[in-house]
């Protein structure tokens, strides 16, 4: 019975899928991959129950539909918030979504799930780095085009901000991210 208590302990603890760990796993169905109109692509992250979070510059104001995970998705309504920050209405429905963090402070870890250039639902690991004069927020996290609209993870699984640039080259990258308000 011992052994069968110290195994089930051992499973428990492991993650729930391979190379993630359980946070990791548990907010990865959130994240997205949205297709544009005009042949580009973003990311974007599921915030309510027909509501998705996303760069602003991904999206016009009067889009009629994206295709989101390669489904075709009316949009009812677009939201453009501070900096560089959307969010669409759906005719979709959700039954989960993410639940928006606090603001990140400097040296919290932080994770991504994107679509850089022709790879898709890559993960990322880093850490805040430090607070911009402009409001946005520096993290040494790599990312690249196609991340737009990224939510970015605090280790609770919390939304903490969206990647809206990217300042690099092919050797390095400072992400620049958007805070996110509730």
């Amino acid at each position: 019975m011992r052994t069968l208590a110290l195994l089930l302990a051992f499973l428990l603890a492991m993650p729930a899928s391979a190379g993630l760990s359980r946070v990791e796993a548990r907010v990865h169905e959130f994240t997205l991959l949205v297709e544009l109109l005009d042949g580009g692509h973003c990311s974007a992250t599921k915030v309510g129950r027909n509501e998705i979070l996303i760069a602003a510059h991904c999206i016009e104001a009067d889009t009629p539909a994206v295709l989101i995970n390669h489904t075709p998705v009316d949009v009812l309504a677009v939201k453009i918030g501070p900096q560089d920050q959307a969010r669409l209405t759906l005719r979709t429905e959700f039954v989960r979504w993410a639940v928006i963090g606090e603001r990140p402070k400097q040296g919290d870890e932080v994770f991504v799930f994107g679509n850089p250039g022709d790879h898709r639902d890559q993960i990322r690991r880093g850490y805040i780095s430090g607070d911009r004069a402009d409001g946005l927020i520096t993290a040494m996290l790599p990312i690249w085009k196609g991340d737009s609209g990224s939510a970015v993870f605090n280790d609770r699984g919390q939304i903490v901000a969206i990647v809206v640039q990217f300042d690099g080259n092919e050797y390095y990258t400072v992400a620049i991210l958007q805070p996110v308000s509730r």
